[in-house]
């Protein structure tokens, strides 16, 4: 299980997620010009597709 930490502010996304013993295993950031959400979306099919995850839950 990955941990998936997100920071959506006023002008940038970021993104981490760590692994069980706490070491960064994916991170992203970008500006995102008034489209959040379609970034953050872009960003969590990223990690799946990276982690070669077959769905992603978050809680």
């Amino acid at each position: 299980m990955l941990r998936v930490g997100i920071d959506a502010g006023s002008t940038t996304v970021k993104l981490v997620a760590i692994d069980a013993s706490g070491a960064c295993v994916f991170s992203a950031y970008e500006r995102h010009n008034a489209r959040a959400i379609e970034l953050l979306v872009k960003f969590l099919n990223s990690l799946k597709i990276a982690w070669e995850m077959s769905k992603l839950a978050l809680k």
